[in-house]
Order: C-alpha cells, then sequence, then structure tokens
C-alpha cells in the first residue's frame, strides 16, 4: 500500500525531505506523499519547433498541478482544493523580468447546481422559460438551475500565474521566416509595401527572404469573462470571451535579407486584446476558439521605418493581416486540443462552461470579470461505443472575390482589401436538429461555430487573405448546440490568392535568346513560357527558356501563363533586337530587352484579344 501512497527514494526526493527506509521523509520522519495530478518540466525551445528567436529562450518551464489546501464535503459532494504554477530557472532575454510569486487564492465554493447557460435557440429552455443574458430564467426572471457530477474553477490567479511563467520562458516570442511560411517573403509583402521591391533591386535576387518577429515588451495579462454567446439575426456571436488576454507594447518587427544580410525596415507596436472562448470538438477534447481578430488591435505606433517609403499610417493598415498570419505562432502552445480526462469506467460529458463567481468591477471594456473559469461535467459510463450522430462536411469553393491588386497595396485609398470566399456546404447526419459549423485558415485558430443548412453557401472572410499566395481552409459541421458532435474529419479546401499576371523578361547575347518569368506567388517550376513565332509554339519552358533568335519570323510573341491560370503576353520587334544594348551589367554578358511596341498585358483581358487577331490560330506544341 505505501507504495502506492508514499514517493519512494528511486528518482530523488523533493526538498527540505530526505531518504530514509526506501522512502522520501520530512524532518519530524513522516513519509512525503505521491502527490496527485501533474507536474512536469517543459521544453520550450523544443515546443517552439525552432520558431523562437535566436538566444532569447531561457529553454525549460517548470509547472506543476496537485491536490491540496483546502478538502471538504459540502450538498452531499467532496470539495478538493489544487495547488500549482509555473517557473523559469532563467528568465528570457526577450522579455522584461518580473516577480511571478503566487498570490493568495480565496478558494471558490460550489452550490448543488449552477446557473443553465443558454444562446437563445428556439425553445432551448423549455416552455415558458426564456434566455436572458446568457441565462435560462422563469416567468418570474429566477434564474434556472442545471444539476453536474463535477465541478472545476480554476482561479484567475492562478491562469495569469501560468502565463506569466510561460512569458518568462520565452513562449510569446515569436521569430519566423521565409523557411516556416512562404507568405513571409518580399513577393508577397512587396504587394503590401510596394517601397520594398526597390530596397532589393540590384542588390538581391527576388523574392528576398524575410523574417518576422513578435516581442511582448509587456508583462501580459489574463482574465476570466463569462464566455456567453448570443444568436443575433440568425449569426452566433461571442457577445463575452471566456478569456481576456492583453498584451500591451507587443512589437511586430521586419527584416529583409539584403546583401546576403538582414537589415530591420519597420516595428510595429500594438496593444492587443485578445478574446477567446473554449468548445468541444469531436473526441471530447476542449480546443481554443477566437472571436474576429480585426477587433484586438489598438494603439498602433510605428517606429524605426523610414527606410520603407509608405507613411506611418499606410503601414499600420497591414496590421490585421500580419497578426493574424502570426497568430497559430502566438498561440502555438495553446492551440492544440485539450483531452478530457476519463475516470475509470466513467466518462466525462461537459455541461457548461463560463466565468463564476463575479467580481464586483467590469473590465476596461466594460463586460462583466469573474475569479474563476468554472467547469461543470457529467459522468457517464465509458462503454466503448462511439456517438451515434456522426455529422459528415463537405465543401467546395464557390467563388473567391479577390478584387484588384491596387486594393493590396497600403498605398491604395481606403482599407486594405480583405477577400471572401464563398463556400457551398455540404451536411449530413443532424437531419431536423440542424447544423452549425466552424472554420479556421492556415492551421489558426477555430472561429466560433455559426448556424448552417445543408446546401448553403456561406462567405467566409479573413485577413490574413489579403496577403497573396496558397491558403488552407478548414471547415468542420455539428449538430447544433451539441459540440460533442463536431466532425473529426473537417473538409479541406485548398486555394491560391492571385491577382497578378508573370513579369516577363527578355535578353540577348548575339543571336541568342534569353526568356525568363517571375510571378509573386507562384515559383518558376509553376510558370510555363512560350516562344511563339508566326504563331507556332517553337520553344518551351519552365521559368525561363533560351533559344535562337527566330530571324525569318515576322512576328514573335512570349508568353507566360502562371499556375492560376493567368497570362502575360509580349511581343518582340525583331528587327529592333540588335541595337537595343542595356546599359546595366547583366551576368553571363545577357543585355536586356525592351518590348518594341508591343505590349506587356494581362490574356484574360479584351486588350489581349486585339493582339490575338494578327496571329490568327496559335498552334501549342508541347514538349515530350
Amino acid at each position: 500500500v505505501d507504495e502506492n501512497l508514499f514517493q519512494s527514494c528511486d528518482n530523488g526526493c523533493p526538498q527540505d525531505t530526505e531518504c530514509r527506509e526506501g522512502y522520501c521523509r520530512f524532518q519530524g520522519g513522516g513519509k512525503v506523499p505521491i502527490a496527485l495530478g501533474v507536474e512536469g518540466r517543459l521544453d520550450l525551445g523544443q515546443a517552439l519547433a525552432g520558431q523562437g528567436p535566436d538566444g532569447l529562450l531561457a529553454g525549460e518551464v517548470d509547472i506543476g498541478l496537485v491536490a491540496g489546501g483546502t478538502a471538504g464535503t459540502r450538498g452531499g459532494g467532496v470539495e478538493v482544493g489544487l495547488m500549482g504554477g509555473a517557473r523559469v530557472e532563467e528568465a528570457s532575454a526577450c522579455v522584461p523580468e518580473i516577480d511571478t510569486q503566487m498570490p493568495e487564492i480565496s478558494p471558490v465554493q460550489f452550490s448543488d447546481a449552477t446557473d443553465r447557460r443558454c444562446e437563445g435557440r428556439e425553445n432551448e429552455c423549455g416552455d415558458g422559460n426564456s434566455c436572458t443574458d446568457g441565462f435560462c430564467v422563469d416567468e418570474e426572471g429566477n434564474r434556472l438551475q442545471a444539476s453536474f457530477h463535477i465541478g472545476l474553477g480554476l482561479a484567475q490567479q492562478y491562469m495569469e500565474h501560468a502565463l506569466l511563467g510561460f512569458h518568462q520562458g520565452g513562449a510569446l516570442c515569436i521569430k519566423v521566416g521565409t523557411e516556416l511560411s512562404e507568405l513571409i517573403s518580399s513577393g508577397t509583402m512587396s504587394l503590401l509595401f510596394p517601397s520594398i521591391n526597390e530596397l532589393i533591386d540590384g542588390h538581391q535576387p527576388s523574392p528576398a527572404p524575410m523574417r518576422l518577429s513578435l516581442v511582448p515588451r509587456s508583462v501580459p495579462s489574463l482574465e476570466i469573462g463569462a464566455g456567453r454567446y448570443e444568436i443575433q439575426d440568425g449569426e452566433r456571436m461571442m457577445v463575452e470571451p471566456l478569456m481576456h488576454m492583453n498584451i500591451d507594447d507587443l512589437a511586430i518587427n521586419f527584416e529583409l535579407l539584403v546583401q546576403e544580410r538582414f537589415v530591420q525596415v519597420a516595428t510595429i507596436l500594438a496593444d492587443l486584446r485578445v478574446g477567446l472562448g473554449l468548445t468541444l470538438d469531436g473526441d471530447n477534447n476542449l480546443v481554443l476558439a477566437m472571436s474576429d481578430p480585426g477587433s484586438w488591435i489598438a494603439n498602433v505606433d510605428v517606429q524605426d521605418a523610414k527606410i520603407l517609403l509608405e507613411s506611418e499610417e499606410e503601414i499600420g493598415e497591414a496590421i490585421p493581416a500580419l497578426l493574424e498570419l502570426a497568430l497559430p505562432l502566438l498561440l502555438g502552445n495553446l492551440d492544440s486540443a485539450f483531452a478530457i480526462p476519463e475516470l475509470g469506467i466513467f466518462t466525462l460529458g461537459v455541461d457548461s462552461l463560463g466565468g463564476i463567481r463575479l467580481r464586483p468591477e467590469p473590465g476596461e471594456d466594460g463586460l462583466d470579470r469573474y475569479d474563476y473559469l468554472g467547469f461543470f461535467a457529467s459522468l457517464g459510463l465509458n462503454q466503448g461505443q462511439p456517438n451515434t450522430l456522426e455529422v459528415g462536411t463537405r465543401a467546395e469553393v464557390v467563388e473567391v472575390h479577390d478584387g484588384q491588386t491596387d486594393a493590396y497595396r497600403v498605398t491604395h485609398p481606403g482599407q486594405l482589401f480583405v477577400p471572401t470566399v464563398d463556400v457551398r456546404l455540404g451536411l449530413t447526419g443532424a437531419g431536423r436538429t440542424g447544423y452549425e459549423y466552424s472554420w479556421r485558415i492556415d492551421d489558426g485558430l477555430w472561429r466560433t461555430a455559426q448556424l448552417a443548412e445543408d446546401g448553403q453557401v456561406v462567405s467566409l472572410q479573413s485577413h490574413v487573405l489579403s496577403l497573396q499566395g496558397p491558403h488552407r481552409i478548414e471547415i468542420r459541421a455539428r449538430v447544433a448546440g451539441n459540440p460533442a458532435t463536431t466532425d473529426k474529419t473537417p473538409a479541406v479546401l485548398d486555394l491560391v490568392i492571385d491577382t497578378e499576371s508573370p513579369e516577363i523578361h527578355v535578353r540577348r547575347n548575339g543571336d541568342r535568346l534569353y526568356v525568363s518569368a517571375r510571378d509573386r506567388v507562384w515559383s518558376d517550376e509553376d510558370l510555363a513560357i512560350d516562344l511563339i513565332a508566326d504563331g507556332e509554339v517553337i520553344v518551351q519552358g519552365l521559368g525561363q527558356l533560351e533559344a535562337d533568335r527566330p530571324a525569318e519570323a515576322s512576328v514573335v510573341l512570349v508568353r507566360a501563363e502562371d499556375g492560376s491560370g493567368r497570362v502575360t503576353e509580349q511581343f518582340l520587334e525583331l528587327g529592333a533586337i540588335a541595337s537595343r544594348v542595356g546599359a546595366e551589367p547583366i551576368p553571363l554578358d545577357v543585355v536586356a530587352i525592351e518590348p518594341a511596341q508591343g505590349c506587356s498585358c494581362d490574356a484574360t483581358g479584351i486588350g489581349s484579344l486585339l493582339w490575338l487577331l494578327p496571329l490568327m490560330a496559335v498552334r501549342r506544341r508541347r514538349a515530350a
């Protein structure tokens, strides 16, 4: 029995204890009990998978949550207190060092039942009752009660203390580059900030690598909210987040590779007010959900950006897109499914999540704040049987509203353009109960679940779509109001935001022509180039090609097509080639050719059709 109750000396003894007779003992001789809970050391460097700034991570955080402190019985149930915290041996160099001592916490006291929560669905609270401010009330305005088997309260001070431990360890310091996201490059960013092209022109091959780093310059805070949702005009809204994470003075640094070294081109400072919720997935895991990131940002200040030609106000317009790009990394340690443990032969079914023990003063946003995050669940027998309600999710892109290229530039009048993706949903399994769906983009956090019907076309919009390039959208459905039925295999949509046609560059060396194409989004392997003489394709290549000058041809056309099907065509006046020698030095003694009375145009436009009239039909001969 002692082996299961008391700590042996095999793995060492805690501080201020000693090993005697095979067991760790206190100074008075009593055996040290085995802690009931979890404790360990987290290697942040390994957890962040190389995403931390070089030399900034302290490396390890000690975490623990064990039973102790208080215990007793109340209302026919048993209450057990928990103690825990998080600390680092050495604070990260990227954050201000603070005192993370645990404050005194007043334990929460549970009653036999909890207030029954609601969202405003039809007859959700039963006949004669209504949903008011997130709670079911009877005709006299009294809140209805809901019984529970397990109640857990996580103190706001404990959660904030754990967050500070991770903060001191450098977990919120992130640095990523082109090697982790192809959206972080001069090709993508120069569309937002056109002057980036001028920085690398003649100094660095394009696209040039970039790095994006996030550094919290002040100490973050975490507050507990109501966790309240409402159905408003058919849309499910997170009106009061469950958790309010406040990060003041967050620095977003941009670095660009110029002449083989990274140069800082701008620093953006902003205060973040991050609203988060918790929901369940189909495996009975707790998963973070987020509110609209566009409402998170305040007090923007642009510094050290004199190297760019854009104004501070223009640079600040890109923050929502950049923040949503970095969000999966900023919250990377939190963006995972937290498994709800089974208790022997019993499973826990979550009935309610929300703030408990109201504080006397609201938060700075005027919303209520609470001392504890409340978790209420019912016990069920674990019989190894799957959920009888299985929801299936299908999705197809109907249309991508990607706008015009100029609207993606911060220098364009008005707000930065945010594309919209129309998606048709195919939902099965819920019958007449109805459906809800949630979605996320590029491995970010899941959005608040929304009401939906089978066959409905929904419009999805995300600031990260303002960064042109490849994106992935995941969509999963569930029975309305029943998170446990969430589809375990989300529908996946891969799409590319691309509004520009490739650029064509033609050079010569004697009678030899050298043709290359460049695109912000697509690599050389995705750019098909044709050299066309008198309507016949004579040479083809990917990204580049070279060929002898077709001296006998009367009309010569270079055509480039990217992976999105966008086409650029350029006519060459062969008689003018020899006399058109560029002044700038070009590798391999290749001289640039300017198009003579030709065009560089998007073949999807009407103008391109006019240029094709003299060519009649172009005969394509594919290379073997």
